[in-house]
């Protein structure tokens, strides 16, 4: 019997929107373990299968199944990626914008909510690292842009209709049920147990955070009475060769790692300053870069 070790009211209802990928698959595992209450995905993809999802277009104006399902708290997780924004900011701006946008128009006047949960990104900042909440931000293109659009628009109605609130700025988020492609982890890790080379393009420093910490995050932000922006991270960087040469040395193979040179634009440092989510929300990453990297190969080492 799985012991629900947050303490949370069983009869809440989690609300998840855009759910159905890397980090919803795995809020969706950890919150039916811990036994935490009604979930409901509400995504464009119904591919996930671990829990009740419905679809729904977030682009279109009057999402009624948001308050039918009379949600307590809401994780809102659907964005159209980086990549793909940046190929097609009009599809961007669609979902990430205007989604949102209606989204947060079915919370006005609903009583009942009690937070409404924003995962957006710390490469937003454009600072000297460790980043802090108040750090200089800036768009490096048009993804970026559009989270910082995202979290002016929540703040707006947070501050027009008292909608409780947390932004999370996560850091390099990589663990079980990720896509081969999600990060350079999966991807290194897939390459290495397929016993291709680890090709190195960029060797910035990064802060990486294994997917329990953050789920672990959110689920303590439930019960915070705070509302606003907190850095969600390791505290920790690491470059792609440190990553890479962990790999190597976990799965104990003779994996070739190939470093393309290196040019100025592409050797940053992103690490975040998790001091007042410490906090905040008494909340400490527990899981080293090791321990995450030895889980994550474990799975793909399965799914493979």
């Amino acid at each position: 019997m799985v012991v629900n070790k947050y303490k949370l009211d069983q009869e809440k209802k989690f609300l998840i929107i855009g759910g159905s990928g890397f980090i919803g698959s795995n809020i969706v595992i950890r919150f039916l373990e811990y036994k935490l209450g009604e979930i409901l995905n509400l995504d464009s993809s119904i591919s996930q299968n671990l829990v009740k999802t419905e679809y729904v277009d977030i682009t279109i104006p009057g999402i009624t199944k948001i308050r039918s399902f009379e949600p307590d708290y809401i994780i809102h997780l659907a964005s159209v990626s980086e990549q793909k924004t940046v190929q097609n900011p009009n599809l961007g701006y669609k979902v990430n914008i205007v989604g949102l946008s209606n989204v947060l128009e079915e919370l006005i006047d609903y009583p009942k909510l009690k937070k409404f949960i924003y995962l957006s990104d710390y490469k937003i900042y454009q600072d000297i690292p460790p980043f802090k909440e108040n750090s200089n931000i800036f768009p490096s293109n048009e993804y970026f842009g559009q989270k910082i659009e995202a979290e002016k628009i929540i703040k707006k109605y947070a501050d027009e209709y008292g909608i409780p609130h947390l932004i999370l700025r996560i850091s390099n988020i990589y663990g079980e049920y990720a896509r081969e492609s999600n990060s350079f982890i999966e991807e290194a890790i897939t390459s290495a147990i397929r016993k291709k080379e680890i090709i190195i393009k960029d060797n910035s420093i990064y802060d990486y955070l294994y997917i329990s910490d953050l789920i672990k995050a959110i689920i303590l932000s439930f019960e915070s009475a705070f509302n606003g922006t907190l850095n969600i991270g390791s505290g920790i960087g690491y470059s792609r060769e440190n990553i890479a040469i962990y790999i190597k040395e976990l799965l104990g193979q003779d994996i070739k790692i190939e470093n393309i040179p290196i040019t100025e634009d592409n050797q940053k440092v992103y690490i975040n300053d998790i001091t007042h989510t410490k906090d905040i929300l008494s909340w400490n990453p527990k899981t080293t870069i090791q321990n995450g990297i030895k889980e994550t190969i474990k799975y793909f080492k399965e799914v493979l």
